[in-house]
C-alpha cells in the first residue's frame, strides 16, 4: 500500500490529503452553527433572541465579504497553502473566543473577527484549483465537493453528541481544534504547490475590477449572487415550515430533511463532475432549471417526506450548479489568477449570505412560510435563463491534452525538494519518513 501511494501523481496526493482537511473543516464548521442561537440564550437575551441571532450569524458574512478579496490577491502572490494555515488557525482561535464569551457583544465581535480571518474553504479549492492538470480539474473539484458535504452531514449529528457531553460552549473548544488540524495537515504531509508567480504588491482593488473585466467571470459571478441568494431564502422559514406539515417527531424530521441535500450533494458531484468537465454551460443551464422546479415541489408538498424527496433531487442539482460553477470559474482565468477569482467569490457568496435570509424572512412574515420556495425558483429559472442567453462564451470543457502532461510542480520554498516526474505520473521523491 505504502508503494502504491508513493506512486501517486502529485497532484492526487494533494487531493486527497485536501479532501481531508475540507472534511474536517467542514465538520468543525457544522458542529458550531446549530448552537450559536442556543449560545446567544446562555448570554442572557431573554427578548428578540431570533433578532439577536440573525446578527450573530449575519456579521461573519458582512466583514468575510470586505477582506475575501485581499486574502485571494495574497494567496496569488504567497501560495494557498499559507492561506490555509492562516485561515484554518485564525478560525479556530475565533471559537475559542466564543466559547470564553461572557456577554452577547463579545460573541458578535469574534463573530466579526471570524469572518476577517475566514476563506479556508475557498483557499483548499483555489489550491486544488490551481495544481491540478486542467484535464482532471472537473473530477477533482466535485471529489473534494463531496468531502465537504459529507462532513456537513457528519457535523451536526457529532455536534449534538459533543454538546450533550461538554456543553455547547465546549462544542466551540472542540471544533476550534479540529480546523487546527485541518490547517497543519498541508505542511505535515508535506504538499507540494506550484511557486506563485505574481511578483508585484497585491492590489485587491485592481483585482477585482479586473476580475470584472472578464465578461464570464461577470456572468458568472451574478449567476453565482443569484444562486447564494436564493437558496438561502429558506433558510429561515424552512424549521417552521417543518413543523407546520410534520405531525410527529419534529426534531428527528427536521435532522433527516436537512441532511437529504448534503446526502444527495455526496452521491452526485463525482458523477455530475464528468458531466462538467464535457459541458459545463449546459449542465449549469439544466441543473438550475431542475433546482427551480424541484424548489416548487417543496413548495407544493403536504407531507415531510414528499417534502425530502424533493429536497434530495434539489441536493442533486445543486451540486451540478457548484461543480460546473467552480470549473468554469476556474478555467476563465489562468492558474496564476484563481486565488483572486475565488477570493471575489466568497465575497460573492457572503453577499448573498446576507441577502438570502433577509429577504426570505420577510417573504415568508408577509406572504407565508412556502413563499420563499417559490421565489428561490423564480431567482433560479432566471439564472438559467441567464446562462442559456449569454453564456455562449463561458468555457465548455478543460483542455485535455494538460491531463497527459501532469508535471509535477516547481517546489514553493516551504516542503522538500521533488525531481521531475518523467513520466507525470509517479510520487517517487516525495519524503515519506
Amino acid at each position: 500500500m505504502l508503494r502504491s501511494i508513493r506512486q501517486l501523481p502529485y497532484w492526487q496526493w494533494n487531493l486527497y490529503v485536501i479532501w481531508g482537511a475540507v472534511f474536517t473543516a467542514q465538520i468543525a464548521f457544522s458542529i458550531v452553527t446549530p448552537f450559536l442561537p442556543t449560545l446567544v440564550v446562555e448570554l442572557g437575551v431573554r427578548e428578540n433572541v431570533s433578532a439577536w441571532a440573525g446578527l450573530v450569524f449575519a456579521v461573519n458574512f458582512i466583514t468575510s465579504s470586505l477582506i475575501a478579496p485581499v486574502w485571494g490577491s495574497l494567496s496569488d502572490r504567497y501560495g494557498k497553502k499559507p492561506m490555509m494555515l492562516r485561515a484554518g488557525l485564525g478560525i479556530g482561535i475565533t471559537y475559542f473566543g466564543m466559547a470564553s464569551a461572557t456577554s452577547v457583544w463579545q460573541l458578535i465581535l469574534w463573530r466579526a473577527v471570524n469572518g476577517l480571518v475566514s476563506g479556508f474553504i475557498p483557499a483548499a479549492n483555489t489550491f486544488i484549483a490551481s495544481n491540478t492538470p486542467e484535464g482532471e480539474l472537473g473530477k477533482a473539484l466535485g471529489f473534494l465537493q463531496a468531502g465537504g458535504a459529507a462532513g456537513l452531514i457528519i457535523g451536526p449529528l457529532l455536534g449534538g453528541l459533543i454538546a450533550g457531553w461538554v456543553g455547547p460552549r465546549g462544542s466551540f473548544l472542540v471544533s476550534g481544534g479540529l480546523l487546527i488540524m485541518a490547517a497543519l495537515s498541508p505542511y505535515i504531509f508535506r504538499l507540494q504547490e506550484r511557486a506563485p508567480v505574481r511578483k508585484e504588491q497585491p492590489r485587491p482593488l485592481q483585482d477585482v475590477k479586473e476580475c470584472l473585466q472578464n465578461t464570464s467571470l461577470r456572468l458568472l459571478f451574478l449567476v453565482q449572487l443569484m444562486v447564494q441568494s436564493g437558496l438561502l431564502f429558506v433558510q429561515p422559514t424552512l424549521p417552521l415550515y417543518i413543523r407546520e406539515i410534520t405531525t410527529s417527531r419534529v426534531e428527528l424530521v427536521t435532522g433527516i430533511v436537512y441532511s437529504l441535500v448534503g446526502i444527495a450533494t455526496v452521491l452526485g458531484s463525482p458523477f455530475l463532475s464528468r458531466r462538467a468537465s464535457r459541458n459545463g454551460p449546459a449542465l449549469l443551464t439544466a441543473c438550475l432549471a431542475l433546482a427551480a422546479l424541484f424548489n416548487v415541489g417543496q413548495g407544493l408538498s403536504r407531507s415531510p417526506w414528499l417534502l425530502g424527496v424533493f429536497r434530495f433531487l434539489f441536493g442533486l442539482a445543486n451540486a451540478g450548479i457548484s461543480v460546473s460553477a467552480s470549473l468554469m470559474m476556474a478555467l476563465s482565468v489562468p492558474p496564476e489568477a484563481r486565488g483572486r477569482t475565488f477570493g471575489l467569490l466568497q465575497s460573492v457568496n457572503s453577499l448573498g449570505g446576507v441577502l438570502g435570509p433577509l429577504i426570505g424572512g420577510s417573504l415568508g412574515d408577509a406572504l407565508g412560510l412556502r413563499s420563499p420556495f417559490f421565489a428561490t425558483a423564480a431567482v433560479l429559472a432566471s439564472a438559467s435563463a441567464l446562462i442559456r442567453l449569454y453564456g455562449s462564451e463561458l468555457p465548455a470543457a478543460p483542455a485535455v491534452e494538460a491531463t497527459a502532461k501532469a508535471p509535477c510542480p516547481p517546489p514553493a520554498g516551504d516542503g522538500p525538494s521533488l525531481p521531475a516526474c518523467p513520466t507525470g505520473t509517479g510520487r517517487a521523491g516525495r519524503a515519506t519518513g
